[in-house]
């Protein structure tokens, strides 16, 4: 098998996960995933996503110990925050009736019944100690003194040591008890998702422009570089300054988020919106000529989807309509996979609108 069989994207990731959700082995042990990535990209975002799913209609709730019937918990556990002497316990001394009894103080955040998500985070970043601790956990749901309640899903997740983000190497004899999963990022599905989540135009069309800026990432370099949370964590700063987008401000913060270079080529792609056809003439329909270059092409279905998602209701389906026959006529479909994605997102009473179904049958072989 190739290295490349061993990734997984996004999508892949949360649908394995799912696949092996009510497995056992055949010692009865449950199938444990380990989501192992680079920095940014995104595995507790999919864990959440996990425990979303797996709560089948009960109330999502964090960190509960001890959710009820109707609720199911995402406990986050940051294992490479803890020392040995946690999980076992620490000597302190109550006063009971005048007496010193001593007693062990142990981890309060341990699932003890009910049903939920053990997210054990960082784990490759934990010590050896706390690795062979928390593989107890995964293989006989014993951490500490606390046993891991049977209702409770247990998952993996940590950084590569080629990332140079504190990693140590992960002991042989643990990997033998999980499922690996190394997940690459997939511009797609994060475009999907960032659609959904209302993450700025601008950010998205840039990515399909340039989509090696999505975690464009230099484990040499000690600075803030782009990657799935940091596009996520710019989108407000974009939202902020989006009509005064050559405040020097605005480029200092976003260097500050996604680092020197990609603010370089995110700024040089928002100088393109300067140079746009008439947004207003598309949308009523007018004869305007294509732009020439992928970056302005870009740019020009960025602007559209603005107007549309700011645009009156009486007005949308006849923008809609103009500006999809418009984008249509692009050198090529991914541009219209972009824009419909992206429109729709914004204002989803279009996927009901006849040019949507069309789009849709004219374009059934490509992915929306």
């Amino acid at each position: 098998m190739s290295a490349k069989d061993k990734t997984w994207t996004p999508s892949e990731v949360l649908e394995g996960m799912l696949e092996i959700s009510d497995m056992k082995s055949a010692d009865g042990t449950d199938l444990v995933p380990c989501l192992l990535g680079g920095v940014g990209i995104g595995k507790s975002s999919l864990v959440e996503q996990y425990a979303k799913t797996l709560a089948n209609g009960r109330k999502l709730v964090y960190g509960k110990i001890n959710p009820s019937e109707d609720e199911f918990s995402l406990i986050d556990l940051r294992i490479a925050d803890l020392e040995p002497e946690d999980t076992r316990g620490v000597p302190v001394v109550d006063m009971v009736e005048g007496s010193p009894i001593q007693r062990l103080a142990q981890l309060q955040n341990l699932p003890i019944s009910g049903s939920g998500v053990l997210f054990l985070d960082e784990f490759a970043q934990a010590t050896p100690e706390m690795q062979k601790i928390a593989g107890r956990g995964v293989r006989e749901r014993i951490i500490g003194e606390t046993k891991i309640s049977d209702g409770f899903k247990i998952v993996l997740a940590g950084n590569r040591q080629t990332d140079r983000a504190g990693a140590n190497s992960i002991l042989s004899h643990l990997l033998d008890r999980v499922i690996e999963m190394h997940v690459e990022g997939d511009t797609n599905s994060w475009l999907a998702w960032a659609t959904k989540n209302d993450v700025h135009p601008l950010i998205t069309s840039f990515i399909n422009y340039q989509p090696q800026f999505l975690n464009h990432f230099d484990p040499k370099l000690k600075e803030s570089q782009s990657s799935s949370r940091t596009w996520s964590m710019a989108s407000p700063i974009v939202q902020r300054f989006e009509n005064d987008l050559t405040n020097s401000m605005f480029g200092r913060l976003m260097s500050g988020c996604i680092g020197s270079e990609s603010t370089a080529e995110f700024l040089t792609f928002v100088n393109l919106m300067q140079n746009v056809p008439s947004l207003d003439d598309i949308v009523s329909g007018e004869d305007v000529d294509i732009p020439e270059g992928v970056g302005l092409q870009y740019a020009t279905c960025c602007g559209l989807v603005k107007v549309l998602s700011e645009c009156k209701d009486k007005d949308l389906v006849s923008y809609w309509e103009n500006a999809l026959k418009y984008v249509e006529k692009f050198p090529t479909a991914e541009f219209g996979i972009y824009f419909v994605r992206s429109c729709v997102g914004a204002r989803p009473e279009l996927e009901k609108s006849k040019a949507f179904g069309q789009f849709r049958v004219d374009n059934q072989n490509l992915i929306l």
